[in-house]
């Protein structure tokens, strides 16, 4: 083979490759609302959600896209287009668009991926989300239209109750017994407390309904214990009322063994 014959067939191969590349950037993921496909208060509820962004999962794992601003098409429908990575064949791929209100946005969230799934929580939305199989052959550019399904995240989760007859209780000067009423819909409870006017500790995540903090240091405190259910909701804090500890716990004779006697 000549050099010139073997310059065009790198040619081609150069060709081919640019191709591929071109066509793997152009698929797309379209999402479409109109107030004629959903009620009219569903639809307003939606124009509260300025900006959205595409997580979706399939074949080749999970892809999340970056934020873009949610724009009504004319007053009575809204449209948005995602630009994918090419989409394997022969795999079900689950797409999801998710919403945050405009007034969320001030806090970084925009530089942060899109949620994989809907955060359980006021200012977040589900826009649309569907799941479809490519054909095994499937190659190249394709579009895929994501419906509507609208559900906002404050609306997927109930609210938890605070716990209830929190009590603290001192014991051998310097152990403080928390008790506390069961919350049915807890999974586990946030505990912490604040001594004097400084910061609060750490929270301490627990299961049961009755804890003790060993061996705590002078000075009045303050306990708080809230209720955290399955899906990560966390209700209000119960605190008790004020205790305090006027001293520490003296050491004990191993600690501190009495001297030798003199002779």
């Amino acid at each position: 083979m000549t050099v010139r014959a073997l310059l065009l067939v790198w040619f081609a191969v150069f060709l081919q490759s640019c191709s591929f590349h071109n066509e793997s950037s152009q698929s797309t993921v379209l999402f479409e609302s109109s107030v004629e496909s959903i009620s009219e208060e569903k639809f307003n509820k939606m124009h509260h959600y300025g900006y959205a962004c595409l997580s979706y999962s399939g074949g080749d794992g999970i892809q999340v896209s970056s934020w873009q601003p949610l724009r009504g098409v004319d007053s009575s429908s809204l449209s948005l287009t995602f630009r994918t990575a090419n989409l394997l064949g022969g795999y079900p791929y689950t797409f999801t668009v998710i919403g945050i209100q405009s007034t969320l946005t001030g806090e970084g969230v925009l530089k942060s991926p899109c949620p994989r799934e809907l955060p359980l929580k006021e200012g977040w939305a589900q826009l649309g989300r569907t799941t479809v199989r490519l054909p095994q052959k499937a190659e190249g550019a394709v579009v895929i239209t994501v419906p509507e399904d609208f559900r906002e995240g404050a609306e997927t989760v109930s609210s938890v109750t605070a716990p209830n007859a929190l009590n603290a209780s001192l014991g051998d000067l310097v152990n403080v017994t928390l008790n506390w009423d069961e919350v049915p819909e807890a999974n586990t409870y946030r505990i912490r407390y604040q001594k004097d006017s400084e910061p609060k500790s750490s929270p301490i995540s627990y299961s049961g309904t009755s804890y003790t903090y060993p061996n705590l240091a002078p000075g009045t405190y303050r306990f708080e214990v809230a209720a955290v259910n399955a899906q990560g909701l966390t209700s209000s804090g119960r605190e008790s009322s004020p205790i305090t500890i006027a001293r520490s716990n003296p050491p004990s004779e191993e600690e501190n063994p009495a001297p030798p006697p003199t002779h």
